[in-house]
């Protein structure tokens, strides 16, 4: 357990700690001996500043949008992909790939794709439509939504598990009682993978505040770069302020209120969860 446990204080404990402390001061990577304690001032500072508070809306909107479509397909491809008696391991692995491929990788694929000359207005203009500017201002949102939607297959994985748990007994009692298969699966497969959907749930609230690769990178941004105002997010924002701008107190502030807002969102999903198991 040692190297365990020295690995955990050294990786994780001692920067979480060091990140807390350093959010109360007006560090900013090089007044090592110089800085000085400023209470709550950037914490204050958060509500007041012009992009803090409208990035944070962005990402929750957009976390509106894709967790609760990734929930909906997942369930229903999960359902489509069990009765399925033939092929079943080659459809799993295709909906699987998108979600291993490295972010790098899959964002520029898709780059490619939704340029003005990609296969998307390819397609387009075989039906007379005009080109469309993808990652333009006006639909770079509608791209950044629809590559987080591709890669959602983990999670379809994971439905597939839980449903091939629940005992086939059910079924087949449900069947001589004359339940249509659609009644199966609302009074069945749904409620029996209900601790399923909410481990995806919070996974997904979890990812969606962690939104900061795909923007940066489906914008043609810069590390140091801003990515179009459709999709600065909330976390863009805190690397801005830190990486950037070398407010690291600041920073750290930002990003703490994050980790504040992610554990109570998770918490919330637990309890509702534990709810619904002491209902059933």
């Amino acid at each position: 357990m040692a190297p365990a446990i020295i690995m955990f204080l050294f990786s994780r404990l001692w920067p979480m700690i060091w990140g807390i402390q350093k959010s109360f001061t007006n560090y900013n990577g090089y007044n090592i001996d110089s800085f000085k304690n400023v209470g709550f001032d950037n914490y204050k500072r958060v509500l007041s500043d012009s992009e803090a508070i409208p990035s944070l809306v962005r990402t929750l909107g957009i976390g509106l949008i894709v967790v609760p479509v990734t929930l909906i397909a997942c369930n229903f491809m999960a359902i489509l992909l069990t009765r399925l008696t033939k092929g079943l391991g080659i459809y799993r692995a295709i909906y699987y790939i998108p979600s291993i491929l490295p972010l790098i990788s899959a964002t520029i694929m898709w780059q490619g794709i939704l340029q003005k000359d990609g296969i998307i207005n390819a397609v387009l203009g075989l039906f007379g439509i005009s080109a469309v500017n993808w990652l333009g201002y006006d639909h770079i949102l509608y791209s950044l939504i629809f590559l987080m939607l591709w890669g959602s297959g983990a999670g379809i994985l994971n439905n597939i598990a839980a449903m091939q748990a629940i005992p086939g007994e059910l079924y087949e009692a449900a069947e001589l009682d004359g339940a249509s298969y659609f009644k199966q699966v609302l009074h069945i497969t749904l409620p029996l993978t209900a601790n399923m959907n909410f481990l995806n749930l919070t996974t997904g609230i979890i990812g969606s505040f962690q939104l900061f690769g795909e923007p940066v990178l489906l914008s043609g941004a810069s590390l140091t770069g801003v990515p179009l105002q459709p999709i600065y997010t909330y976390l863009v924002h805190v690397y801005q302020q830190i990486f950037v701008n070398l407010r690291f107190g600041y920073g750290l502030a930002l990003t703490w209120m994050v980790v504040i807002i992610t554990v109570v969102a998770t918490v919330v999903v637990q309890m509702i969860n534990k709810k619904v198991n002491e209902a059933q």
